[in-house]
């Protein structure tokens, strides 16, 4: 059972007291009225207020607050299962603003009736289950791909860490890594990630099924376009560009000081890929590298990350 908002004005770092909050953010921001916010931020709000923030999916959470509604989010199956309250995010905005806490009935979030039905979930073969079951490994590293998604992951021994890359068949995709203490635990969070990937519908492939045979543990090639040969004075000029380096204008570290120790983010850019890095400070933390199409898109994903951090907490090193 959820507890009902005490009805008063509370006392300054009190309001969301004794209050477990889960967010849900599904790809959008957390606006106020229209005005931009990001998800750190509502975070932080939370905690700020004397609040908790959690996990719907791990249980104890007293209300959900979502941007929209999002059925087949297990945090939104896991709200409708236990009847919590879902509301938008003007209840958490608003409640800091009156300083007491508002009726959720005020913001319930419905589902949206003109939503189209979710994709019916196609059922894992029992090849496939049995596969999953069977990974040992020397599958790795380990290529799968469901439709037109590719995901793969590999343990590199050196500072043991399980780098996973994933995305559309024949774009760059997105690479993400995740240190650790030893080898083994690498191997068996890879292994343990990859059969949750093939019971979602992913299966392996003729040519990457780790060991011997194995694809080469690369991104896809990118599809190669054709590029306008200049002309008249740009002719000229033509072979005396070169390729965008990173500068050190190009690096940016933050940080930010709590009970638990500090932590750091790192954000860099080289050419039309992004690179951010974040954990604790004195740790190589994780990484994520994102490509872009072009370098102003690059730019633009840089710049509102480091906005979402800075309005988080983060300040300069």
């Amino acid at each position: 059972m959820s507890k009902p908002p005490p009805a008063g004005e509370a006392a300054p770092g009190t309001l969301f007291a004794g209050l477990n909050i889960c967010l849900s953010n599904e790809g959008q921001r957390f606006n106020q009225h229209g005005e931009d916010r990001g998800m750190g931020e509502a975070m932080n709000a939370v905690i700020s207020n004397g609040g908790q923030w959690c996990n719907v999916k791990k249980g104890g959470c007293d209300v959900l607050v979502a941007t929209k509604w999002a059925a087949q989010r297990i945090d939104f199956k896991r709200a409708v299962q236990y009847s919590l309250p879902i509301v938008n995010e003007n209840w958490l905005w608003d409640s800091i603003k009156e300083k007491q806490l508002l009726d959720y009935s005020d913001y319930t979030l419905a589902p949206d009736p003109d939503a189209p039905p979710p994709p019916e979930k196609k059922p894992v073969s029992k090849q496939t289950q049995a596969q999953a079951k069977g990974l040992t490994e020397a599958a790795l590293p380990l290529y799968l791909l469901n439709g037109d998604r590719f995901w793969q992951v590999e343990v590199v021994n050196e500072a043991p860490k399980v780098v996973y890359r994933f995305g559309k068949v024949g774009k760059a995709g997105s690479t993400r890594e995740e240190p650790y203490m030893t080898r083994d635990e690498c191997v068996k969070k890879a292994l343990a990630q990859a059969r949750a990937k093939m019971r979602a519908g992913y299966g392996l492939t003729a040519t990457a099924t780790g060991g011997s045979g194995s694809a080469d543990f690369k991104k896809p090639a990118k599809t190669a376009t054709k590029r306008k040969e200049p002309s008249g004075t740009a002719a000229k000029a033509k072979g005396k560009t070169t390729k965008r380096s990173k500068t050190a204008a190009d690096v940016l570290r933050l940080v930010s000081g709590s009970a638990s120790g500090g932590k750091f983010w790192e954000v860099s850019l080289d050419g039309t890929s992004v690179t951010c890095r974040w954990g604790k400070v004195g740790s190589d933390g994780q990484s994520n590298v994102k490509d872009f199409p072009t370098v102003a898109k690059a730019e633009a994903f840089k710049a509102k990350k480091e906005k979402e951090k800075r309005a988080s907490g983060y300040v300069d090193d």
